[in-house]
C-alpha cells in the first residue's frame, strides 16, 4: 500500500495557475510513488472572504447584473475541474480548522506552492494556521511557497509565524527573496525551487489532462489578470496584422464590451486553448510558464508598477532569466511584433533543466528520509 502524503495549498481560488500548481504537485507526488491526499480548502476560503471582505448586498446585486454569463459559467467550471481532478487523488475538505487529522493515517504533509505564505492578505490567525500546518503534528515539508513582502513587514511576519516555520522538517521557497526571509526567521538553509507546474513536461501535461489538437483557425489568445485597455488594443492590432482571430479569456466584463471573441474557461479549457493557439499575450506568471512549456510565441506585460509594495513582476522576470531567454517584461502599451512575441526557447536545454532536476530531487529525497 502506498504511503499517503498530504498536500495543503490553494485549491479553492478561481485562478488558472493556482488550480494547476495544486494539480501538478499531486501528480508529481504520485509519480514519486506516494498516494497524494489533497486538502480541499474551498470552505475555508469562502469563510475567509466572508469575514474579511463583507459584501455590500447592493454592490453584489450590481455585480451580478454586470458580470457576463460566460464568466459566471467559468466559476462553475473551476468547481468541476477541482472535483474532477481531485477524484484522481484522495481528498478531504477543510471544513474544520484543525485541518489535517492525525487519525486519518496521515503523518507527512507538504505545504506549498503558490502564494500561500504571502503577506498580501489580511492576517487572520485561523486562516494562516491552515497553510502553515500549525495544528498538524506529523512531518512537515514546505515546497516552494511564495511570500514576497516589503522589508518593514518582515519583523511582524517573523513574530506571527516564526514558531510555525521552525516546526517544519525542511523549508524551501519559490523566489530568492522568500528563501532569504525564511532563512532569516528559521536559521535553516532554504533552497529556491521551481513552481510545481514546471515539474511536468509538455507530454505529461497533455497526457494528464487529455489535451487535444482542435485544428482551429489561427488565433491569438489573450489572458489578463488585470484589465488594461492598452494591452487589449495592442493584442487586437497584432492579431489583425498576423491574420489571427483574437480570443480572450472572459474574466473581465470589459473584454466582452470590447467586442473580442470570449472564451469562458476553467483551468483545463485554458490549457487546451493555449495549447492550440498560434500566439499568446498575457500578464500572468503561470501563463508565461505554460506558454514556455508548450513552446508558444508569447509576450508578457508588466502587471504592476515597480513602486507598488506587492508587485509580482520579479516572479516573471526571474523565470525568464533562468530560462536564458532574452525576452523581457513589456510596459503596457508596448508594441507587439515579431521581436516581442517570441518563444522562450527549448526548456530542456536551458539552465531551467538543472533546476527541474534539483526540485524533483528535493521532494524525492525528503519524502524518502521520513520514517
Amino acid at each position: 500500500m502506498k504511503r499517503k502524503v498530504g498536500i495543503v495549498t490553494w485549491m479553492g481560488y478561481h485562478n488558472f495557475g493556482t488550480s494547476l500548481q495544486a494539480f501538478a504537485l499531486a501528480q508529481v507526488v504520485g509519480k514519486l510513488g506516494y498516494s497524494p491526499v489533497m486538502v480541499d480548502d474551498a470552505p475555508l476560503i469562502r469563510k475567509y472572504y466572508a469575514s474579511v471582505y463583507p459584501v455590500n448586498p447592493l454592490k453584489k446585486g450590481l455585480s451580478l447584473l454586470l458580470k457576463p454569463i460566460l464568466a459566471t459559467r467559468a466559476d462553475r467550471i473551476y468547481g468541476k475541474f477541482r472535483d474532477d481532478s481531485t477524484r484522481m487523488f484522495d481528498t478531504f475538505r477543510a471544513d474544520r480548522f484543525d485541518i489535517v487529522p492525525d487519525t486519518d493515517g496521515l503523518d507527512i504533509c507538504i505545504a506549498g506552492s503558490d502564494q500561500i505564505w504571502s503577506t498580501g492578505f489580511p492576517p487572520v490567525d485561523w486562516y494562516l494556521r491552515h497553510y502553515f500546518l500549525a495544528d498538524f503534528s506529523g512531518v512537515k515539508i514546505a515546497y516552494a511557497p511564495s511570500l514576497g513582502m516589503p522589508e518593514e513587514k518582515e519583523t511582524e511576519y517573523a513574530a506571527h509565524v516564526g514558531d510555525w516555520l521552525r516546526s517544519f522538517k525542511v523549508l524551501s521557497a519559490r523566489e530568492p527573496e522568500g528563501a532569504r526571509i525564511l532563512s532569516d526567521i528559521s536559521g535553516a538553509d532554504v533552497p529556491v525551487l521551481l513552481d510545481p507546474t514546471l515539474l511536468l513536461n509538455r507530454e505529461e501535461w497533455i497526457r494528464a489532462l487529455g489535451l487535444k489538437s482542435t485544428g482551429a483557425a489561427p488565433y491569438c489568445l489573450l489572458y489578463l489578470l488585470t484589465y488594461d485597455r492598452r494591452i487589449v488594443d495592442e493584442a487586437r492590432a497584432y492579431a489583425l496584422r498576423k491574420g489571427q482571430r483574437l480570443v480572450a479569456i472572459a474574466n473581465h466584463p470589459e473584454l466582452i464590451a470590447d467586442g473580442i471573441e470570449p472564451l469562458s474557461a476553467g483551468p483545463q479549457e485554458f490549457l487546451e486553448a493555449l495549447f492550440n493557439s498560434s500566439s499568446f499575450v498575457t500578464d500572468s506568471f503561470h501563463g508565461v510558464i505554460f506558454a514556455s512549456v508548450f513552446d508558444k510565441p508569447f509576450a508578457v506585460y508588466r502587471r504592476f508598477a515597480d513602486r507598488e509594495n506587492f508587485h509580482q513582476n520579479n516572479r516573471v522576470a526571474g523565470f525568464l532569466n533562468i530560462t536564458g531567454s532574452d525576452k523581457e517584461l513589456l510596459q503596457p502599451g508596448a508594441t507587439l511584433d515579431d521581436r516581442t512575441v517570441t518563444t522562450a526557447g527549448d526548456l530542456l536545454h536551458t539552465p531551467l533543466a538543472a533546476k527541474i532536476a534539483k526540485s524533483l530531487e528535493y521532494l524525492s529525497n525528503n519524502l524518502k528520509q521520513q520514517p
